[in-house]
């Protein structure tokens, strides 16, 4: 199950801390019993980091998809024990 960001969804009033939790979340929720909530939000950390000159409107969908992609890549090597 995917669970998108919302575009539509105002979060020009949440704060970073908000906007992060709610990410972090969505991405528990889509990959619910492979990875667990705590490593979700280092890896969204770590997207937010990454991404730090994108514009803060376009930040919490930005993360929230490089933060999915980096965690389908990692159990997808994990499923191939890390070759």
């Amino acid at each position: 199950m995917t669970i998108h960001f919302d575009p539509s969804h105002h979060t020009d009033s949440m704060t970073s801390s908000e906007q992060h939790d709610l990410t972090v979340q969505r991405l528990t929720a889509e990959f619910c019993n492979l990875i667990s909530s705590e490593s979700i939000g280092i890896v969204v950390d770590g997207c937010v980091a990454d991404l730090s000159w994108a514009s803060k409107l376009a930040l919490p969908e930005l993360s929230e998809r490089l933060a999915r992609q980096r965690i389908i890549d990692y159990l997808d090597c994990k499923e191939k024990n890390f070759e």
